[in-house]
């Protein structure tokens, strides 16, 4: 089975209200959009074709150990508290996590980043790549990036990723993504993986 989709941001302390990294615009645009919804659709066509879901999990040492404290974004995520080894925050949404998933740790933007994502990749045979979650122009951009350099198919559905403001999510679309891989709707890559496995 060729097919593989990798799950960014969307971790447990990233919606959590009461969490120090929530972003009220983020969490509207995922709800705004279903992007939950169509992520569990896309992850449940993926497994039942035999293929592979990965969630790239953001985790924190409780030390910090290994965090560039002079990178903006790494720094906002250490004094958060967020993210912690260990902790219940780092986990998936609620309803994303299904047995026989995979799970990677990532310490950076990039999910490929000193992680086992290639690797297990790989060892699975996959040649197309759904990347998806949040951000659009972070997390979602750097994995579709690597992932192009790697030589895998790249494919973005928009409906299932969402950034905390709409030129955050809509730039990427328009003038990065497209030259990366195929900017697409979940339905697209339901309809694709069926064909691919008839």
């Amino acid at each position: 089975m060729s097919w593989a989709m990798v799950v960014q941001g969307m971790q447990r302390d990233v919606f959590d209200q009461d969490c120090a990294l929530y972003s009220p615009p983020l969490a509207a645009a995922v709800e705004h959009d279903a992007v939950t919804d169509h992520i569990g659709e896309l992850a449940e066509t993926v497994r039942a074709a035999g293929g592979t879901v990965v969630h790239a999990l953001f985790v924190i040492e409780p030390s910090a150990l290994g965090m560039p404290s002079d990178v903006p974004v790494f720094a906002r995520f250490v004094e958060s508290g967020a993210l912690r080894r260990g902790s219940a925050g780092v986990e998936p949404v609620e309803g994303l996590w299904a047995d026989g998933d995979v799970r990677v740790e990532k310490m950076r933007v990039n999910p490929f980043h000193g992680s086992t994502l290639d690797p297990l990749l790989r060892a699975a045979g996959v040649r197309d790549l759904v990347v998806c979650g949040t951000q659009t122009n972070m997390g979602i951009e750097a994995a579709a990036r690597h992932a192009a350099d790697c030589g895998y198919r790249v494919h973005v559905p928009a409906d299932a990723c969402a950034a905390a403001s709409a030129p955050a999510h809509t730039g990427p679309l328009t003038h990065t993504l497209p030259n990366l891989g195929r900017v697409c709707r979940t339905a697209d890559i339901v309809a694709a993986v069926g064909v691919d496995t008839l």
